[in-house]
C-alpha cells in the first residue's frame, strides 16, 4: 500500500517489478531498524556440507561436460526444493 503513492518515483529505469521489489526491501529493512529488530541468518553451508560442495562447484568456471551435467542436476533439486516449500517462501528465494 506504500508503494502506490511513491508511483511518481518510478522512472522506467528498471521493471516495475524490479522498482517495487527495491521499494520492499527498503520498507522490511526500515521496519527492522524502526523495532530495533534484527533479521536472523541461516547459513546452510555450515549444516550441509552437501550445499557447500555443490556452491563450490557452481562458482567454478568449467564448461566441460561433467560440470554442466552437474550444474543441471543441483538446478534439479534446487527446483524441487523450492516445489516442496510452502507458496510464500518459495516465491520470496525465487526473487
Amino acid at each position: 500500500m506504500k508503494a502506490i503513492p511513491k508511483l511518481d518515483t518510478f522512472r522506467g529505469e528498471a521493471s516495475l517489478l524490479t522498482w517495487l521489489t527495491t521499494f520492499c526491501l527498503h520498507e522490511v529493512s526500515a521496519h527492522f531498524r524502526r523495532t530495533g529488530r534484527r533479521g536472523h541468518e541461516l547459513s546452510l553451508t555450515d549444516e550441509v556440507p552437501e550445499i557447500a560442495a555443490a556452491l563450490e562447484v557452481l562458482d567454478s568456471q568449467g564448461d566441460d561436460p561433467e560440470s554442466e551435467t552437474y550444474r543441471r542436476e543441483v538446478r534439479q533439486l534446487v527446483f524441487a526444493t523450492l516445489d516442496r516449500l510452502p507458496g510464500r517462501y518459495a516465491e520470496a528465494l525465487r526473487w
